[in-house]
């Protein structure tokens, strides 16, 4: 019915937002983490999520290239270890 409607038609919006899949919750802190970037006041970021704690790390990075993020990345799991399990949202950055 919606689809024969012309002001559904007119008004309807692209596919609907995939559902979130859910995650286990882990037993201890960073065991599982969650990394995105963002971008404020002119400057990258790297942030790292501890699914356990919601600890957070955020590091400046000069760029959003492999060459840059792998040693920012190295550097907060020296400080903190290397999780089992990694997250993200499989945006670009991550393609490469």
């Amino acid at each position: 019915m919606i689809e024969k409607c012309p002001v559904c038609a007119k008004f309807q919006i692209g596919e609907a937002p995939k559902p979130e899949m859910p995650h286990e919750f882990p037993t201890s802190p960073w065991v599982k983490v969650a990394i995105d970037f963002f971008y404020f006041n002119g400057k990258n970021y790297v942030e790292v999520v501890d699914y356990y704690s919601k600890f957070i790390e955020v590091q400046i990075i000069s760029s959003l290239e492999a060459t840059v993020v792998i040693p920012a990345v190295k550097s907060i799991f020296a400080r903190h270890g290397i999780p089992l399990e990694l997250i993200s949202d499989g945006g670009p950055p991550f393609n490469s």
